[in-house]
């Protein structure tokens, strides 16, 4: 009996690989968009560390965070904001990828967040606009390096 055993599990071993079954071609699929989620997690992580708050969660319009942040704090976080919207824009999944579950779930969260960054940044652009006659050359250099 144990030189049948051994003999079953030479032959497990020694067979030629065999073609990979569909659920592992999914979960590969779903490997690089959930890399991709966890990149645009990171930003978001490191945002709230540069800025000290959520920017998908401040308060929006003109009584706003951004609407009602000084020229320097602006000139920071605007940048940041960029950032994270680029790791949010790297996601970039096909419409035939989203049947996917999760990989539905995660676009969804990111459209949502998308939404709300661009928002935070539109608030951000029309404050900085509002103040740009009234700041220093530098700081008027620094703002047009944002719409370029």
């Amino acid at each position: 009996m144990g030189s049948s055993a051994s003999k079953a599990a030479l032959g497990a071993t020694t067979d030629e690989p065999s073609e990979p079954e569909p659920k592992h071609l999914a979960g590969y699929a779903m490997s690089t968009f959930i890399r991709r989620y966890s990149k645009y997690l990171n930003e978001k992580s490191f945002a709230y560390r540069m800025i000290a708050s959520d920017i998908t969660k401040i308060k929006r319009g003109t009584d706003g965070m951004m609407r009602t942040m000084n020229t320097r704090d602006l000139l920071n976080t605007l940048p940041v904001i960029q950032t994270q919207f680029d790791a949010l824009l790297g996601f970039n999944a096909n419409p035939d990828e989203l049947t996917n579950g999760i990989i539905h779930a995660a676009f969804m969260l990111l459209f949502k967040d998308s939404l709300r960054l661009f928002a935070a940044y539109n608030d951000g652009i029309l404050n900085l606009l509002d103040k740009y006659f009234d700041m220093r050359r530098k700081q008027c250099k620094e703002s047009l390096d944002f719409s370029t």
